[in-house]
């Protein structure tokens, strides 16, 4: 986010107001609307270069899988931030909620990779025979 901390911090408020005011089934303002716009948009630029700094281009096709899982979480913990004007940048709490997502989302899809690797006929005529040869001859 390229702004001061206020600006940082006005924007979060917003965002919680769009939201608070979605859940509550009213319509939200135009000021509202376009400061959810500018912060999904700032959101996702966040992940995107997450994604591109962690991963480079090796994940494209998973990227958008990592970027929206990411977004939603800070969709799902917005409502709950508590915004204090202090010497941090606000949107750094938008940075670690981002990073720690990606980072699972891809450890969990890295782990599902390993457990789904296919098995090719060399690798399989390797491996032991879980039933005796014996009872393979006798059927």
């Amino acid at each position: 986010f390229v702004g001061s901390s206020d600006e940082e911090t006005t924007l979060l408020a917003r965002a919680q107001a769009y939201l608070a005011c979605r859940t509550a089934g009213c319509l939200p303002s135009l000021m509202l609307e376009q400061a959810w716009h500018a912060f999904h948009a700032q959101c996702e630029h966040i992940a995107r270069r997450i994604v591109a700094a962690a991963y480079g281009n090796s994940c494209v096709a998973d990227g958008d899988d990592f970027v929206q899982e990411a977004l939603r979480q800070v969709i799902t913990k917005l409502p709950g931030l508590a915004i204090r004007r202090n010497r941090r940048r606000a949107f750094s709490w938008v940075v670690s909620v981002i990073w720690r997502e990606i980072h699972k989302s891809i450890l969990r899809h890295e782990r599902y990779l390993l457990r789904h690797q296919p098995l090719y006929e060399d690798m399989a005529e390797s491996l032991p025979c879980p039933v005796p040869f014996s009872i393979i001859l006798s059927c």
